[in-house]
């Protein structure tokens, strides 16, 4: 199989994790782009990656509200991401 393919798993694997509990680990050095971090279930899981230690890319309509999920993100793995409104 292709290393590509490999990815491709591995990814799926990990988003089926992520709906179901978080029961696989993160990989090594996550990054991650979460949409409607600003509220509701995109802000759960922003400070959810945090607290795994995934560095994230925050984005929303509300560039308030992704700022405001920002900063207990960082408090929670302080290493530099990125809010974007």
């Amino acid at each position: 199989m292709s290393s590509l393919h490999d990815t491709a798993v591995r990814l799926a694997e990990w988003r089926a994790s992520v709906i179901c509990g978080f029961t696989t680990p993160l990989p090594e050095h996550a990054r991650v782009v979460n949409t409607g971090a600003a509220s509701g279930l995109g802000r759960a899981l922003a400070l959810e990656l945090a607290s795994r230690r995934a560095k994230l890319l925050l984005a929303d309509l509300d560039d308030g509200g992704s700022q405001e999920t920002a900063r207990p993100a960082a408090r929670r793995f302080p290493e530099p991401g990125e809010a974007f409104g």
